[in-house]
């Protein structure tokens, strides 16, 4: 086994989380490039057999996604799910959302709330946006993207509510 491999058996990054709505605990960890790119090419594979539109599309993947990173808060090496059917049945897209958010705190660290954001950075960013094209977007920058749709697409679920 690789020096790398060894560093990496180590116990991961995760955050204890409340499971939405209950009294239950959850642990989110961070997840290695392998279960990422594998949680990815799942999502890929179901859109495929079953089309959505852009949204659901997020959502299957943020499941994917929990189905590895959702684990026993008292074992580590025990999924909390059985897997993406478990949680496509039995979660509802705001506790998906809520606990993704968790996820990507946990793997890319801490990200700025929305409350942060100031009118005029809101504005600026729009103005930058608007001119700028999708291939332009390097990978952290869509990261950040990303968690700024997901905390808007949970803000509309909460509010719904």
């Amino acid at each position: 086994m690789s020096k790398l491999a060894n560093l990496r058996r180590g116990i991961p990054e995760y955050e204890i989380a409340g499971f939405p709505g209950t009294d239950t605990k959850v642990a989110i960890v961070a997840l290695n490039n392998k279960d990422i790119i594998g949680a990815r090419e799942n999502a890929m594979k179901y859109i495929s057999e079953h089309p959505v539109d852009v949204d659901t599309g997020d959502l299957v993947l943020n499941m994917f996604i929990l189905a590895k990173a959702m684990r026993n808060p008292d074992n580590l090496e025990e999924y909390f799910t059985d897997g993406f059917e478990d949680i496509n049945e039995n979660m509802d897209p705001k506790s998906v959302y809520e606990l993704h958010n968790v996820f990507i705190e946990v793997q890319n660290g801490k990200t700025p709330e929305l409350e942060d954001l100031t009118l005029e950075e809101f504005e600026e960013i729009k103005k930058k946006l608007g001119k700028m094209e999708l291939k332009e977007l390097d990978g952290e920058l869509q990261t950040i993207l990303k968690y700024f749709l997901l905390q808007m697409n949970l803000r509309a679920l909460q509010t719904a509510n």
